[in-house]
């Protein structure tokens, strides 16, 4: 758990992106493949490894969010011209750019663990465009039991949906149970960590993983 304690040492309040989710995969949270790259060769290499269609994205040692993404890129050439286009741009600052696997979005879910008033929670509820229009949300107290995280996933509106639905395989529900079961065990096991958001949980095919992600550290 290098990751973990490289963020804990930084002194950071906020850890996001590529840190947050290399944090998430050290106690096994499935994440979305990515490479960090910072030369035309090093993409290319990444893209053949993951395999095409890609994501490219720009990659900042603060976090910080740009607007250059670029997604279902489909081959090499498509990949070179989005590469350079986006490292020779202002602001690059030669920070390179991450290049993903492109996920499924069909059904996406969001999840968190939050300390509040009452005490630290674990959440799983309808997430991207959907979160504020539908709000289908459920808490649990963290650390979560035995069976808790199941219990919250079909407790869901929109539970009906994660199963086969309009050619769409039935997504891994015991891989979601996993997720909201470790993001309340790495909650309660550091009184530092305040809140976990994983905004956007795709599909792997019928496995779910965990894309946008951020820390808060008291």
């Amino acid at each position: 758990m290098d990751q973990l304690e490289n963020a804990r040492g930084s002194g950071e309040r906020v850890v996001s992106g590529w840190e947050a989710r290399r944090i998430l995969a050290s106690v096994d949270i499935p994440v979305v493949r990515e490479t960090r790259v910072f030369t035309r060769d090093e993409a290319l290499a990444a893209a053949r490894l993951i395999g095409f269609p890609v994501a490219l994205r720009r990659w900042s040692p603060t976090g910080a969010s740009f607007p250059d993404t670029c997604l279902n890129l489909p081959d090499d050439a498509a990949l070179v011209t989005a590469f350079e286009r986006m490292t020779l741009a202002p602001r690059a600052g030669g920070f390179g750019a991450l290049v993903q696997e492109m996920l499924q979005a069909e059904r996406p879910l969001r999840a968190s663990y939050a300390i509040g008033p009452t005490g630290a929670w674990v959440s799983v509820g309808i997430g991207g465009v959907y979160a504020r229009m539908v709000r289908d949300e459920v808490r649990r107290q963290a650390p979560l039991g035995p069976g808790e995280a199941h219990e919250m996933i079909v407790r869901l509106r929109a539970a009906p949906l994660l199963g086969a639905y309009r050619g769409l395989s039935p997504l891994a529900l015991d891989v979601l149970d996993r997720i909201l079961d470790q993001l309340g065990r790495l909650g309660s096991s550091l009184p530092e960590l305040q809140e976990i958001w994983v905004d956007r949980i795709l599909a792997r095919r019928e496995s779910p993983v965990c894309l946008d992600a951020r820390l808060y550290f008291a």
